[in-house]
């Protein structure tokens, strides 16, 4: 009011001078002081004003009237009680709001009342996340947070939800409201569907339509898993139970339907095919098996650490290869041109010797052959080799090597 008088008085003071450019000027400096009617004491940021709430302590200054005025916690049902105003829903509203409405409440008792609302302790600031996150529990909200930030801090959404049907709940803390979206929406970054959040909000992942399968075999953490149905492939379930070990068979993974059928897949990257395999239909109840990859090749001799040694599914194995895996050779007079690999097929042993120091020296590929399951490599102490000798000691264990040539 007392603004109001101000402008007449400059304008009637202005009227014979005419000096318009200073009138503007001093009438802009009155308006600013006059928007200060409601005071918001919480810091100015770019971001979303303040919403009042349930725990926060609010001072509420009626000019001239003590008697209105007063420090004020809302309590968990949002409303507060003015003295001569009454009830009013607090809650949901900036100090600006709640400042306003007091006004409104409190003119059938004062005339003109100028109000001053301000945020004295402002309450917990936590938000809630629950349902089909990695940690679920209350966060300390950050500034100018929005639904993917808190996602991401309750450690995402779980692998078995399913994206393409599971929603999202907001339940506002302030005022109750609900508001859904859906995951997929969040994830190809659609604006809608990632609000800005505030203190109290409660956050619901629904994980959508779900299958249970059990993953046993060779994978890090065998059992029953959870899984969303439109998303329910064999390269999934593998990876909700851990990942498959080093020594699994992935170009032979078995599939056990509830109806006691059976279906081998096939998820290494060397099959043209492989997308089909990776997308095979999981149903509720099915069971996966990951076998064993049991192809192997023998070391012996002059090498740093004899043994047996895996063949990978997904590559070539080359000579190369296991003689690295087997640690190099013992000494520098190991017979490097006469390393031999010994095969045997349908009962019939085959020596091959190889110059292996040409392939290392000069990068020869014919003295780098392929190896194949339950081939034996004799690295042997110099150039000159009783091979009739070798021979005979590798048949004498080829009862050890029967398992590895499958």
């Amino acid at each position: 009011m007392e603004g109001t008088k101000m402008i007449s008085r400059l304008v009637r003071t202005y009227k014979k001078s005419m000096d318009f450019n200073h009138l503007i000027r001093l009438i802009t400096i009155v308006a600013a002081l006059m928007s200060a009617s409601y005071t918001n004491a919480s810091p100015k940021t770019d971001a979303a004003p303040y919403l009042l709430g349930p725990g926060d302590t609010i001072i509420v200054n009626v000019q001239r009237h003590p008697e209105f005025s007063g420090e004020l916690l809302i309590p968990n049902d949002g409303q507060i009680n003015i003295a001569g105003a009454g009830t009013i829903f607090a809650a949901g509203k900036t100090l600006n709001e709640l400042g306003q409405d007091i006004v409104e409440k409190l003119k059938t008792r004062l005339r003109e009342p100028e109000v001053t609302v301000s945020l004295k302790s402002p309450r917990e600031q936590k938000i809630y996340v629950s349902g089909a996150v990695k940690t679920p529990g209350a966060l300390d909200i950050k500034p100018n947070w929005r639904l993917m930030e808190a996602i991401t801090a309750a450690g995402g959404v779980l692998q078995e939800a399913d994206q393409t049907r599971s929603l999202i709940t907001i339940i506002r803390g302030t005022t109750g409201e609900r508001i859904s979206f859906k995951l997929s929406d969040l994830l190809i970054g659609t604006p809608a569907a990632n609000p800005s959040l505030y203190a109290g909000d409660v956050i619901i992942v629904d994980p959508g339509e779900v299958i249970s399968v059990y993953v046993t075999g060779k994978v890090k953490s065998p059992g029953l898993y959870t899984i969303g149905k439109d998303s329910a492939d064999v390269l999934k379930a593998i990876a909700l139970a851990g990942g498959a070990l080093q020594d699994a068979l992935l170009s032979a993974v078995k599939i056990v339907h509830p109806t006691g059928s059976t279906q081998s897949v096939n998820i290494t990257n060397r099959t043209s095919d492989t997308q089909s395999f990776q997308h095979t239909t999981l149903q509720s109840g099915d069971i996966i098996i990951v076998p064993e990859n049991t192809a192997r090749v023998a070391v012996l001799g002059y090498v740093g650490e004899p043994g047996f040694f895996l063949i990978p599914e997904d590559r070539r194995f080359l000579l190369s290869d296991v003689l690295a895996m087997a640690k190099g050779f013992e000494n520098k007079r190991a017979g490097l041109k006469s390393v031999a690999v010994i095969r045997t097929e349908d009962g019939k042993q085959t020596k091959m010797v190889f110059d292996i120091s040409r392939f290392l020296k000069n990068g020869d590929t014919t003295q780098n052959p392929e190896l194949k399951a339950g081939d034996v490599v004799y690295v042997p102490q110099t150039n000159r080799v009783d091979w009739e000798s070798v021979l005979r000691s590798v048949a004498s264990i080829g009862i050890f090597l029967s398992p590895f040539t499958k």
